[in-house]
């Protein structure tokens, strides 16, 4: 696992949950799961609804000009939109959930193809602007940029259903389907991706306001990736000796990880707690207690200097294990705002350990007690291996409310309103056949 900078940006504002039917479309949309296929009819998007507000939210979107036809008892409206880019609305008889959803991202690419160049070249040109500060070369915002605007190009086919109006509690319930085309880059990442058999140590800390957890077996994963290293190398460091030590130390730290992961945060409180399991315990020992470990960072300074770090290769030692303390400070912390993962200096501090065979890290407002806590837990041996259910790889679950308050509070920020946002988010991402599946809830 490379080291990873702390949030240097902290302005935050809670996120408003709007209830507009497109919204929640939109919502959904970004999230890839699996449903069964639905006849398309050859039409670059379908929409089937029994809402008439979601369909004439949806419509007005293509068409302020077009009207929804009336549902009549026993039917549901169909929107279709041709390759052309022309919608139509109709009704069909028979039952339809609240939405569902079936679309061909890479022909929608094609049919708002002016639109979608306007957007990347809006997005090229903010990127370039933000560059500087986060220590990425103007040449390489092109490259990340392309890269984001093309994965749509690379599904095959998408679909989405919500069985029922959320309402205004928020209680949503949505499954949503993404298939890749087999010779793009996507499609060789979802053939590699594989659940780990051994399954993955919790931290289990279930009043955590946020919880991540990865199931994944990544030995299949590093030639798909090796592009992604490429570019996470030259964001990291300079052209010459510095960039191939950070290609070097980003194909041996993942050489060094199994896939595995499982992660807590409680901001203003236990801050971030993160367990990597390791493939390579004594390849990650070297990296971590070795020279490697300083000189990434020193690499990263020399590539963005707005940014300093402070490694303290011998911090601590807890129960003869060694600890590494990295102190993170940025002079473009003032310009954005207090920083609410930040000490009274506008210092962020950071634990790193290698205990049993475990990667520990404690950062993010974490302090000494938490990485001393996690290397007790691992060398009790407290962290059993266990899978995440069947079929999944990852899974998430967000206390939203809660986060949102945190945020607000530490960073003076105003909370916003609670009855715009759900309690509770959860999330499970899984891989079934040739697609993956995220099922997503909330209340």
């Amino acid at each position: 696992m490379l080291p990873i900078k702390g949030p240097t940006q902290s302005h935050y504002t809670p996120p408003r949950f709007s209830m507009r039917p497109l919204h929640l479309l939109l919502l959904c949309a970004s999230i890839p799961s699996l449903l069964p296929a639905q006849d398309q009819s050859g039409a670059a998007l379908v929409l089937r609804t029994n809402n008439a507000e979601l369909a004439a939210s949806m419509l007005s979107s293509f068409d302020a000009t077009a009207e929804v036809p009336a549902m009549g008892e026993g039917s549901f409206i169909v929107l279709t939109l041709d390759d052309g880019g022309k919608i139509s609305a109709s009704t069909a008889e028979g039952e339809a959930p609240y939405m569902s959803l079936q679309a061909r991202p890479a022909d929608l690419m094609e049919i708002f193809s002016d639109d979608v160049d306007g957007a990347q070249q809006m997005a090229q040109g903010m990127g370039g602007m933000a560059a500087g500060s986060m220590g990425i070369d103007f040449s390489d915002v092109a490259v990340i940029v392309g890269g984001v605007f093309s994965f749509p190009r690379q599904i095959d086919s998408l679909s989405l259903e919500v069985a029922e109006d959320p309402g205004d509690a928020m209680n949503l319930n949505a499954a949503i389907q993404i298939t890749p085309k087999a010779d793009t880059w996507f499609g060789k990442l979802v053939d590699a991706t594989q659940m780990n058999g051994a399954g993955r140590m919790a931290i289990g800390d279930s009043d955590a306001m946020m919880r991540m957890d990865s199931n994944l077996d990544i030995s299949k994963l590093g030639e798909v990736l090796r592009p992604l290293f490429a570019l996470a190398a030259k964001m990291t460091a300079k052209s010459g000796d510095d960039l191939a030590k950070a290609a070097k130390a980003i194909d041996d730290y993942f050489k060094a990880s199994d896939g595995t992961m499982s992660m807590s945060f409680n901001p203003g409180q236990s801050g971030m707690l993160t367990l990597i399991g390791l493939s390579d315990a004594e390849l990650s020992s070297k990296l971590l207690y070795g020279d490697a470990f300083a000189e990434i960072y020193a690499i990263q300074q020399r590539k963005n200097r707005m940014v300093e770090f402070e490694v303290e290769q011998k911090a601590m030692e807890h129960r003869e294990v060694q600890v590494v303390k990295v102190t993170q400070t940025s002079e473009a912390q003032g310009m954005m705002g207090p920083n609410p993962f930040a000490g009274p200096d506008g210092s962020m501090v950071s634990y790193y350990a290698v205990a049993n065979g475990i990667l520990l890290m404690a950062g993010n407002g974490a302090g000494s007690g938490e990485i001393k806590g996690l290397i007790d837990s691992a060398l009790d041996g407290k962290f059993a291996r266990e899978p995440l259910g069947k079929d999944v790889l990852m899974t998430a679950a967000f206390r939203i409310k809660e986060l949102a308050g945190a945020f607000g509070g530490m960073a003076g920020a105003p909370p916003g309103s609670a009855d715009e946002m759900p309690e509770t988010m959860n999330l499970d991402l899984k891989k079934i056949g040739k697609s993956l599946m995220i099922e997503v809830s909330s209340k």
